[in-house]
C-alpha cells in the first residue's frame, strides 16, 4: 500500500467522522484509526532496524508570531504521528513585523499527517473562540481578552487528550493489536525509533533544544474553563471539507 492510498483512505475516514453529533468517544475513536493506518504503513513499508536517520527530513514553516497554545498544538500532533517540533522567534520573514518558524522534524509522510491534523485543530479552536464571543456585547478589548483566555483554555483541554491518547500508543503492554498484526512489529518499538532518529537528526544537525516552561496567563478565568469544557468536544480529527483546513489538505 502507497501513501496515497494511505492519504486517501485517512481522508475518507475523516470525512466520515465529520459528523457534529458525533460523541467525544466517536471523535476519539477516529482519531485512533487515522493513527493505526498510519502506523500501519510505517511498519509495512520497512523493517523497524533498517531505519536510518537519512530518512528523516526536516520543515519549515514561517508566520506571523501568535498564541502560545499554537506551539503546544504543533508540539503535541506532532509526537503523535511519530516526530518532533521545536520552534524559533524573532524577524524571520520581511511579511511580518514578528515571526515564527515553526521545525517540524520527521518522514515526510509522518509530517504531511502531522501538520494536516494541527492546521485543523488550530482552525478549529480559533473558530470556536469566535463563536464564543460573537453574541458578547461590549468594550472591544475586553471582548478578544474572553477570546484569548477560551482559546486556551480550549487548547489546554485538547493538547491533554492528544498526549493521553499518545501515552497509551506508546505504552509497551504486551497486547497491542498491531503488534499481533503485523508479524512482531509493535507500535511501541516504531515509536521509540521514530523519535530516536528524529533526535539523531537533530544532533547531526547541530540543534540542540532547550525546553520552554513559559506558559500564558489566564485574565479571565470563566472564559478558560468554557475554554476547556469546549476541548472535550473538539473532534480529534483532520476535517477534510470546507474552510481554512480543507485548503491547506494533504497534497
Amino acid at each position: 500500500m502507497n501513501m496515497e492510498s494511505i492519504k486517501g483512505k485517512i481522508q475518507k475516514l475523516l470525512a466520515l467522522s465529520r459528523d457534529e453529533g458525533a460523541s467525544e468517544q466517536e471523535a476519539e475513536l477516529a482519531l485512533l484509526r487515522a493513527h493505526e493506518l498510519l502506523a500501519k504503513y510505517n511498519l509495512e513499508m520497512t523493517d523497524i532496524k533498517d531505519l536510518k536517520v537519512d530518512d528523516i527530513s526536516h520543515e519549515k514553516i514561517i508566520e506571523e508570531l501568535r498564541e502560545e497554545w499554537i506551539r503546544t498544538i504543533y508540539q503535541r500532533v506532532a509526537k503523535m504521528y511519530f516526530c518532533k517540533y521545536y520552534y524559533s522567534s524573532g524577524h524571520l520573514n520581511s511579511k511580518y513585523q514578528k515571526s515564527i518558524q515553526h521545525n517540524v522534524i520527521g518522514r515526510e509522510h509522518n509530517r504531511a499527517v502531522a501538520k494536516e491534523m494541527t492546521y485543523y485543530l488550530i482552525d478549529t479552536i480559533k473558530r470556536l473562540g469566535q463563536e464564543h464571543t460573537d453574541p458578547i456585547p461590549g468594550d472591544k478589548r475586553e471582548i478578544n481578552k474572553i477570546k484569548r483566555n477560551f482559546e486556551l483554555g480550549c487548547a489546554h483541554r485538547v493538547s491533554s487528550r492528544i498526549s493521553t491518547l499518545t501515552i497509551q500508543k506508546m505504552a509497551d503492554n504486551g497486547d497491542d493489536k498491531l503488534e499481533n498484526h503485523y508479524n512482531g512489529k509493535n507500535l511501541p518499538a516504531l515509536y521509540k525509533t521514530e523519535l530516536q532518529l528524529c533526535d539523531d537528526f537533530l544532533k547531526n544537525e547541530g540543534i540542540r533544544l532547550s525546553s520552554s516552561r513559559g506558559r500564558a496567563n489566564v485574565t479571565a478565568g470563566e472564559a478558560y474553563r468554557r475554554g476547556q469544557s469546549a476541548g472535550n468536544s473538539v473532534s480529534l480529527n483532520t476535517q477534510i471539507k470546507g474552510g481554512a483546513a480543507s485548503r491547506r489538505m494533504l497534497t
